[in-house]
């Protein structure tokens, strides 16, 4: 049978050549949550053992937060506490949201980015997924920060990589 048309070879070796070719980029439409947006506002709360902070640990989060967000924003980043700020027209907000806890004895910060815009129009339902980083650790925490924004800025998703295949749990 040597040289003779066997279409199964044929088939499995197109199938293995696709699945060994990249996956084509898939252009994403920002949500009309980003529509006519005229600001960008950054509003923090970090939880602790202690209750809510309000000091260092906050506001050092937040204009970290801010700054990253301002690289190559086409419209200005400010500091939007909850209340009038936040909810100001033409404005996203993105809710910085922080719980410290130990993890073997260490701190550890869970945090999540999410934006708002007062609007019955548009809102973002996924984002940028959770990321925990021990608190101690600015590089880690600096890399989080910058890959939730690029899941969450549409002037920064291209900053860092977005696509990631799931883990097919057969395969070894």
């Amino acid at each position: 049978m040597n040289g003779a048309y066997r279409p199964g070879l044929r088939m499995a070796g197109a199938a293995l050549a696709l699945a060994a070719a990249p996956a084509p980029a898939v252009a994403r439409t920002p949500s009309l949550l980003w529509r006519d947006v005229t600001s960008l506002g950054v509003t923090c709360q970090i939880h602790t053992a202690n209750g809510i902070d309000d000091g260092a640990l906050t506001r050092r989060l937040c204009d970290a937060v801010r700054a990253r967000a301002a690289r190559g924003a086409p419209v200005p980043v400010v500091a939007a506490p909850l209340g009038g700020a936040a909810l100001a027209a033409g404005r996203v907000t993105l809710l910085v949201q922080g719980d410290v806890a130990a993890v073997r004895g260490a701190p550890v910060l869970a945090l999540t980015i999410r934006p708002f815009r007062n609007s019955a129009e548009g809102q973002q339902f996924f984002t940028a997924p959770p990321r925990a980083v021990a608190l101690d650790d600015r590089a880690a925490l600096e890399a989080a920060v910058d890959a939730m924004l690029a899941n969450t800025l549409p002037w920064q998703a291209g900053a860092s990589p977005r696509a990631r295949r799931i883990p097919d749990p057969s395969q070894p």
